[in-house]
């Protein structure tokens, strides 16, 4: 509909105003071949369309072969000058840009911080759907970046807020990771963590979601990994992934945050 909306606009300011939400969408569906026209466009525009042109490709692609950690975040930085502060789906996406980035240079606390602003944001407009690539990672960011105890509040928030809304697969997730933290947090045993994750496994294999079944694949090798036993680890990865040294590394240093609080 987007597309077909654009399609009718001339050039200039009220056609680049539509750009930004169809780019988001093209990307949602994995459409990323159209979406470099669409930001070069918003390029040619006045400082603000710049300025989102630099957050879109933040979201779209934060790091590519040509360019650097600092200088993205310097670019976003600037952008950050010409965000319409009376628009809050502009800070909204800001806010996640800033996150990407952050989790991308490995500061698990201010991409939190920046998820946590952009969740408050579209709660307090009553828009879920700004949300649809907030709500996991903004929970796998607090991992590193609160207690348990805080962790657990804010899926109770999100769960609450969310509603019968979320669909199934969501709900499922959120499930999942609630098992999770409360693993990490010492509040479960492993065989219950296990359970959990093999029967959403099953799930998302029926529904075709074969990349998430692989995160929670690496999600058992890590409980296998915690428990000692390393057999049972060697089970869980005989699935299509196995989970990299610097993704458990990282993940037990939450383990050990969280169960220090």
């Amino acid at each position: 509909m987007l597309g077909r909306a654009i399609a009718l606009l001339p050039l200039g300011g009220q056609r680049r105003h539509v750009i930004p939400d169809l780019v988001e969408a093209l990307y949602q569906g994995g459409r990323r071949a159209e979406m470099g026209v669409l930001i070069q466009e918003l390029e040619g525009g006045d400082d603000a369309d710049r300025a989102t042109a630099v957050m879109l490709r933040v979201l779209v692609e934060p790091i590519n072969p040509t360019s650097s950690v600092e200088g993205t975040r310097a670019a976003l930085e600037s952008a950050g000058l010409h965000v319409d502060a009376s628009d809050p789906v502009s800070v909204l996406r800001y806010e996640r840009a800033r996150a990407a980035l952050a989790w991308l240079a490995g500061d698990e606390v201010e991409s939190h911080d920046a998820l946590l602003r952009a969740y408050q944001i579209a709660r307090s407009l009553g828009r879920r759907d700004l949300l649809r690539d907030v709500i996991l990672p903004l929970i796998g960011s607090a991992w590193f970046s609160v207690s348990a105890s805080e962790t657990l509040e804010l899926m109770d928030d999100i769960e609450g807020w969310l509603g019968d809304k979320a669909g199934p697969l969501l709900s499922a997730s959120l499930q999942d990771a609630r098992g999770f933290t409360e693993y990490l947090a010492g509040l479960i045993s492993a065989e219950e963590k296990r359970s959990q994750s093999h029967r959403y496994i099953e799930m998302l294999q029926q529904t075709g979601s074969h990349l998430e079944a692989i995160h929670i694949l690496d999600e058992l090798s890590f409980v296998a990994w915690v428990e000692g036993d390393l057999q049972s680890g060697n089970r869980s990865n005989k699935g299509p992934s196995r989970s990299s040294s610097g993704s458990a590394t990282a993940t037990i240093s939450s383990t050990n945050s969280l169960r220090r609080r």
